[in-house]
């Protein structure tokens, strides 16, 4: 059995750059570029929150980036700056001002929930749906009913009833706090950020060739090249 290496990705929906990131990476991992390893990836979602003050009442995005990117002229390039990025990936961000943002816990929590029940594959398809709704397409993605349709859409996940009922409970909310809590320790002050075997920490949205440089000096240290 091949051996497996753990990759902690730390990101939160309403980060923009994690987005890209997650883009990359999946391109990384595609199953014909990993055939060359004598390891294997197992990747996880982890939670980040990019604006701990935001709570279940909405903002504008507006708002939010001015804030985040430091209001101005200096947000207006940030911003153009991100669409750069995105466009090579074909992400096309919507920066519309009145869309509505809140606080992503229940997104984490949802995103949780995928892992628990298939894994990273099935995780990394719902987080994929909520990161696309909430930059391309301006959907307010805190909205727990519009959450439940978007995460029950996901082939495998729950059905909408169900992801209603979970969404609106408090599951996994002691375990996401408790995950959040020990951010700081780790050293995480921004996102993306990935741990990769435990040890080896990445920020900024890395290209797929970055990631695979990477791969091979892990394997080059572990005599799996």
């Amino acid at each position: 059995m091949a051996k497996e290496f753990e990759l902690l990705i730390y990101s939160d929906i309403a980060c923009p750059w994690c987005y890209i990131g997650w883009s990359r990476l999946k391109k990384a991992l595609e199953p014909e570029k990993m055939e060359q390893y004598k390891f294997t990836i197992k990747p996880r979602f982890m939670p980040y929150l990019i604006n701990e003050n935001l709570d279940k009442d909405p903002v504008t995005k507006e708002k939010l980036y001015s804030e985040k990117f430091m209001g101005g002229d200096g947000a207006s390039a940030v911003r153009n700056k991100i669409s750069a990025e995105g466009e090579k990936d074909g992400i096309k961000f919507n920066w519309d001002s009145k869309s509505k943002v809140r606080q992503t816990k229940d997104g984490h929590r949802v995103i949780e929930k995928a892992y628990e029940m298939g894994g990273f594959d099935l995780q990394s398809q719902v987080a994929e749906k909520l990161y696309k709704a909430f930059n391309e397409d301006g959907i307010d993605v805190g909205d727990l009913e519009t959450l439940a349709e978007l995460s029950s859409s996901v082939p495998g996940f729950l059905s909408k009833e169900d992801a209603l009922k979970f969404v609106q409970s408090d599951e996994g909310a002691y375990e996401l706090d408790k995950a959040l809590e020990k951010v700081p320790y780790i050293g995480i002050d921004s996102v993306p950020y990935y741990i990769l075997d435990e040890t080896d920490a990445y920020t900024q949205a890395i290209t797929a060739e970055e990631w695979h440089k990477h791969f091979e000096v892990l394997g080059r240290a572990y005599g799996l090249a």
